[in-house]
């Protein structure tokens, strides 16, 4: 039975949280001049806002066997909007601090909390194409935050004021969420208790390793590339902002067209070429085409389908997901890190390149976890 609410409530959560999570790449090089920062400090950005989603997505965990996804969402909307408003007290690097570690932290647990809300609305068989609409959201939202944060900037808002205006919409989100059933925050029904976490699974380790190497791929390539433009080829912000609007508005038009058109038998493939493709323009970029950076968008199947087929394969779908989204946040938290010091040592120019050595590799385990999948004939009913 389709639970809509939750499903639009999703939907509208990832999207304002996928506005801020790629605002901040936009905004990167105004904060590091406005509060006198280098590469290496300025990298704690990202790094500590997905080293603090760590723990916070996975304390999701516990809470979500003892409550709602509805009062996950009505907590989340409410801790986000006091931290996207707090901008305004941000003055020296330990006020940077705070804000990176507690903007980043709800922006992963309301990505987090938003793919519980589709899958706890959406039937097994259904998933993969409702996680290409929710992750389209995501793109929307990222394709929004350059074409308005440059107006916003052309306009001479202070980056502290571009953010703290977000906190309208999570206020709305609070609101939206109290209509959401059951009435009450407990669990209604919660089979996810009934069996024992398959850590040692196949089903539990591929998709945990492929997700390792595919996020902080996708990530890397979005938060660094305005930066890459303007400190390595001489662009500004703004002329810059389209490169990054243009590889959104590629990644949101694969995503829409997996939702209406994809074939379940063709999700592999589609996966595959896509992310070879992406990957092969994004090294164009590199060595001198910049469209290439824009084509790079072609990878956006990758996370929802991805997720989708893996989560199906699974007794646990709602442990597996958070499990996911902590390793991922992990890794892409040692990879801002090490972009960051790559970028002191080495140049803007070494470091962007990250991407073409960990977009392959999850790739391959990729194809692993479907030459395993096609071997298991059943899939698990959650």
């Amino acid at each position: 039975m389709m639970k809509w609410r939750y499903i639009a409530g999703g939907m509208a959560l990832l999207l304002v949280g996928s506005y801020l999570d790629n605002l901040r790449g936009l905004l990167l090089p105004l904060i590091s001049n406005d509060l006198n920062l280098g590469y290496a400090r300025s990298s704690w950005l990202f790094a500590l806002g997905n080293l603090a989603a760590i723990a916070g997505t996975w304390v999701l965990v516990p809470i979500l066997r003892r409550t709602s996804e509805k009062a996950l969402a009505l907590g989340i909307a409410a801790l986000a909007a006091g931290s996207t408003f707090g901008t305004f007290w941000v003055e020296d690097f330990f006020g940077f601090l705070v804000f990176a570690f507690m903007v980043g932290a709800c922006i992963s647990m309301g990505g987090a909390i938003s793919n519980l809300l589709v899958i706890y609305g959406t039937p097994l068989e259904k998933r993969p194409r409702f996680f290409c609409g929710l992750h389209f959201m995501y793109g929307f939202g990222s394709l929004l935050s350059p074409v308005l944060g440059a107006i916003w900037i052309a306009k001479g808002q202070s980056w502290q004021g571009i953010i703290a205006t977000i906190s309208a919409a999570y206020v709305g989100l609070f609101i939206g969420y109290l209509t959401l059933r059951p009435k009450s925050l407990e669990l209604d029904n919660n089979p996810r208790t009934a069996h024992a976490f398959p850590w040692m699974s196949w089903t539990t380790l591929l998709p945990a390793a492929v997700f390792i190497l595919y996020v902080p791929t996708e990530v890397l390539m979005s938060s660094w590339m305005v930066t890459y433009l303007t400190q390595v080829e001489g662009l500004t912000v703004i002329e810059a902002a389209p490169y990054l609007s243009g590889f959104f508005i590629v990644m949101v038009s694969t995503r829409l067209l997996c939702f209406f058109k994809l074939n379940p038998k063709w999700e592999p493939f589609v996966v595959k070429i896509t992310t070879a493709l992406a990957l092969v323009s994004f090294l164009m970029g590199h060595l001198g085409w910049h469209s290439g950076f824009i084509l790079a968008g072609l990878l956006g199947p990758f996370f929802p389908v991805a997720l989708g087929r893996t989560t199906q394969t699974h007794a646990i779908p709602q442990e597996l997901t958070i499990l996911i989204l902590t390793v991922a946040q992990l890794s892409l938290g040692l990879s801002q890190l090490g972009i960051g010091q790559l970028a002191k040592h080495f140049g803007v120019q070494i470091a962007f390149a990250l991407p073409l050595a960990l977009g392959p590799l999850g790739l391959v385990l990729f194809h692993a976890f479907e030459k395993k999948r096609d071997k298991t004939a059943a899939i698990p009913t959650p």
